[in-house]
């Protein structure tokens, strides 16, 4: 029920917030996601902030096959860190030494497109977007190695998002939900599971499978 409420309350607010948009309308649409992402940086309030992330998932969830490449080229291009002020803030830090120059470098080494993947993640369902992106991201990454910096970073904000400590531990059975049961069939490594006969003998009354959950 506090979950049903929760997400309402977004709906809600990202609402509101897209009644404040009265730009980025028109243009085709890898353009028009770039102004999008571009927006969504810019530090906009929460409520315009959330309309953007939501507009950013759908404008993305659009896209074709060939549409979705060029965007994580797009990401990989144009929202990587800044050489200059790399540069810039690395001779003033070997230069003084200072404790604020070190701190000055780490924040211009951190590519944007890692804010980025922030603020969309205050979508409603943003974490669950955001996986279901990097998963089509790796099916790219044999025939375009150049977005690897962009899996990097998505890997990077995943094993912070996804630390044990936020996580619930909780038992499958052979009841559990159709999807999830798919994807133990898929991904399980303790043994492979060929069939739906084989999960059934995995998910036995005198056999246990855990797994952990997060919670978005």
């Amino acid at each position: 029920m506090k979950r049903y409420w929760l997400e309402k309350f977004l709906d809600r607010i990202a609402d509101r917030g897209r009644d404040l948009l009265h730009m980025l309308t028109e243009g085709s649409a890898l353009p028009r996601l770039g102004s999008l992402c571009r927006a969504l940086l810019s530090g906009v309030g929460e409520a315009t902030g959330t309309a953007l992330s939501r507009e950013v998932l759908r404008a993305y969830e659009r896209m074709d096959h060939e549409g979705r490449t060029a965007f994580f080229e797009m990401l990989a291009i144009e929202f990587g860190p800044d050489p200059s002020a790399i540069r810039a803030a690395t001779d003033e830090y070997m230069r003084s030494n200072d404790p604020n120059a070190l701190l000055r470098l780490m924040a211009v080494v951190e590519p944007p497109r890692q804010e980025l993947f922030r603020r969309i993640n205050m979508a409603p369902n943003g974490t669950a977007a955001l996986v279901a992106m990097r998963a089509e991201l790796l099916g790219l990454l044999a025939q375009h190695p150049q977005l690897k910096v962009v899996d990097v970073d998505m890997k990077h904000l995943f094993a912070s998002w996804f630390n044990r400590g936020f996580l619930r531990l909780e038992r499958i059975a052979w009841n559990s939900p159709a999807d999830l049961l798919e994807k133990l069939i898929r991904y399980d490594m303790v043994q492979t599971i060929r069939s739906w006969d084989d999960l059934r003998r995995r998910l036995a009354p005198d056999r246990r499978c855990f797994a952990f959950f997060h919670p978005a």
